[in-house]
């Protein structure tokens, strides 16, 4: 049953916060999410439908479409907003299948995918250039992330290593939250920072921002590897330090 107070509070559920989950995507949308819930769309078509249009966006020169690529991006923003969507049919008719995640992470994909038209309409799709290359370090360092923390939460999932404890106070707990809220919030907005830049006209140093972006997002990730890796080896520790008392 469609329920809008269910669907906004979905993202306040976590200790750190994704801000821009919290008070524009997952707002923003609650609309298209009725109108296919009224007409009985499932979350796969939903997330089918992305897939298309992102083909269509990326390959629109095949069909002599001409889009600019400011309205190319709006269209990638509603790509990504879809995906919401599909997140809360999900929820409402509670399914929940390896095959619609499958097809839900592929979708995901799509977002940083779509970076490359930067190069395209920049040099005319050269790919033999410096944005190229940074928005092909990008993608790497974005991917890499992505398989690290699928891999993390698959193991966390399957292992019994719990959350370390912190020693510090509730002041010091609570900033480290509020920064891991602002960083996550601002990596889930890429779209809407290349949106600004783009309308701006500022391409390379759009680029430079989003290889930092990942590069952050690949070190967070390295860092969270180490913290799984010292827990593990406390928890060795402390059970040969059992077995020999």
């Amino acid at each position: 049953m469609f329920n809008k107070s269910e669907i906004l509070d979905i993202d306040r559920q976590s200790k750190i916060r994704n801000y821009s989950f919290i008070y524009f995507f997952r707002p923003i949308s609650i609309l298209p999410t009725f109108i296919f819930y009224k007409f009985k769309l499932l979350p796969n078509q939903i997330t089918y439908s992305r897939i298309l249009i992102f083909l269509v966006l990326m390959f629109h020169p095949m069909f002599n479409l001409e889009i600019e690529i400011f309205t190319f991006f709006v269209f990638i923003l509603f790509i990504q907003i879809l995906d919401f969507c599909d997140g809360n049919l999900a929820r409402i008719y509670n399914i929940n299948n390896l095959y619609g995640k499958l097809i839900d992470g592929l979708g995901d994909v799509i977002i940083p995918l779509s970076y490359i038209y930067l190069s395209f309409y920049v040099n005319n799709f050269d790919l033999n250039n410096t944005i190229s290359y940074l928005l092909f370090a990008m993608l790497i360092l974005y991917f890499l992330s992505v398989i690290i923390e699928l891999k993390l939460s698959l193991y966390r999932k399957l292992s019994k290593v719990s959350e370390k404890k912190s020693n510090a106070n509730s002041i010091d707990k609570n900033i480290k939250i509020f920064i891991r809220s602002c960083l996550e919030s601002i990596q889930s907005s890429h779209i809407i920072i290349v949106l600004i830049f783009v309308s701006l006209g500022y391409i390379y140093e759009l680029v430079v921002i989003l290889l930092i972006l990942s590069f952050i997002s690949f070190i967070d990730s390295l860092r969270a590897v180490i913290k799984i890796k010292n827990q593990l080896e406390l928890i060795k520790y402390t059970n040969l330090s059992s077995f020999k008392e």
